[in-house]
């Protein structure tokens, strides 16, 4: 087994890359008080920009889970995270309910290489360790 670190300045890079690439909605992905990451969305034309917070909450079963906090009801980002395409990601990878973001990263990971296994993740001091085994 093998341990592979990222900060959350990494995290957000990378978070940035792909949403901005895939999604028109997303406008804006930044840090935010060193351990969480905020969001700026836009749903339509018609509404304002939503905020979304979203921090750090465990992981489980190949998902890693994400605190969600936002002025707006829960269900108005479900249409979001629901609707939301990204190129060669099937779209069960994501998912929101209540005010909690289930990423399955086990599955994320297997779109770019099926030769690496997350055993766990674990995030300690603004530091995400991913523990990975790779199949041969």
């Amino acid at each position: 087994m093998a341990e592979l670190t990222i900060s959350m300045s990494e995290a957000v890079s990378l978070l940035q890359n792909t949403l901005s690439k895939n999604s028109e909605n997303v406008k804006k992905v930044e840090l935010f008080e060193k351990n969480k990451v905020r969001l700026t969305i836009s749903i339509s034309k018609l509404l304002p920009d939503i905020l979304v917070i979203l921090s750090y909450k465990s992981f489980q079963n190949g998902l890693m889970r994400f605190d969600v906090n936002s002025k707006y009801p829960s269900k108005m980002l479900q249409a979001f995270v629901n609707n939301m395409e990204l190129e060669d990601i099937d779209e069960d990878i994501f998912y929101l309910s209540d005010n909690e973001l289930s990423v399955n990263i086990k599955d994320l990971i297997q779109n770019y290489t099926n030769d690496i296994i997350i055993k766990d993740v674990k995030f300690n001091n603004n530091i995400f360790t991913f523990i990975v085994s790779f199949q041969i």
